[in-house]
Parts: C-alpha cells; structure tokens; sequence
C-alpha cells in the first residue's frame, strides 16, 4: 500500500504566491512547505482541549442563528 497520496487543491493566486515566498525563504519545496503547514495546524487543533472546542462550536452555532453572545459570561 502506498505511503503517500496526492492531493489537489485550488487556492487563490495570493495564496499561492504568499506559499511560493515562504518556501523559498525556508528553502523548502513547495509540497514540503504545505505539508509541514497542514501537519502543524491539525496538530495543534488536535491540541484544543475538548471542551474550548465545544464552547467555540456553542457560540458559533449560537450567533449563526442570530443570538448575541455576552463578553463575559458571569
């Protein structure tokens, strides 16, 4: 089984221009700067604690449907 697979993706020019830049700075291919950026974000969602994550999706939902989410909570 192949340890790879590819993966197609459209993103927008400025996007792939601000990719293009930062793996040339880090002298880095392309794919390699994408993976590595990809790899590091679901990290660190993974890293969330489950219940910050739940809050989130509670507040988003909520103001998705028009409810007004106070500053602070007391």
């Amino acid at each position: 089984m192949a340890k790879r697979v590819s993966l197609t993706l459209s993103l927008p020019k400025s996007l792939r221009e601000r990719l293009e830049e930062a793996a040339k700075e880090e002298r880095r291919s392309l794919n390699n700067l994408a993976q590595i950026a990809l790899d590091d974000w679901l990290a660190q969602r993974e890293l969330l604690h489950p219940q910050f994550v739940a809050d989130i999706r509670e507040a988003l939902a909520g103001t998705q449907a028009g409810q007004v989410e106070p500053v602070w909570k007391e």
